[in-house]
């Protein structure tokens, strides 16, 4: 069984006179991938591009031969595939760890389970408990 490819082809954004993203092209498949790059590389652009919180000024993103944007209902499809973790996340100052892990999981159409989450957080060494425990 061959598996989808995520296909980038010459990717570009720009702002106004800015090229924040200029012609990225790349093909992946199966695995996990990291970006590396100095500050104003792209890597956030792109990976903005990948999630639809902006949409490249030219080029294409294609998934198993598909525009990301159009995959099931206006690119839902694409995007339960997607795991996305941006560098700043603004919250509710009251969401407690319990309250993320929540949050991502009904996000992502996922079964919660307060046993599990707190697990989790003990596993990276978080204080952070639901309020209830």
């Amino acid at each position: 069984m061959e598996s989808k490819a995520l296909v980038f082809d010459k990717v570009t954004k720009t702002y106004g006179s800015l090229n924040a993203l200029d012609g990225f092209s790349a093909k992946l498949t199966h695995g996990i991938y990291g970006l590396l790059g100095p500050n104003g590389s792209g890597k956030s652009t792109l990976m903005k591009c990948i999630a639809d919180v902006i949409r490249p000024t030219s080029g294409s993103i294609t998934y198993g031969g598909e525009n990301i944007y159009t995959i099931g209902k206006g690119g839902a499809g694409f995007r339960k595939l997607l795991g996305f973790m941006p560098q700043d996340i603004d919250f509710y100052p009251t969401f407690s760890g319990i309250d993320i892990i929540k949050y991502f999981a009904l996000l992502k159409g996922c079964k919660y389970d307060t046993a599990a989450a707190v697990k989790a957080l003990d596993d990276v060494n978080s204080a952070t408990r639901p309020k209830s425990m």
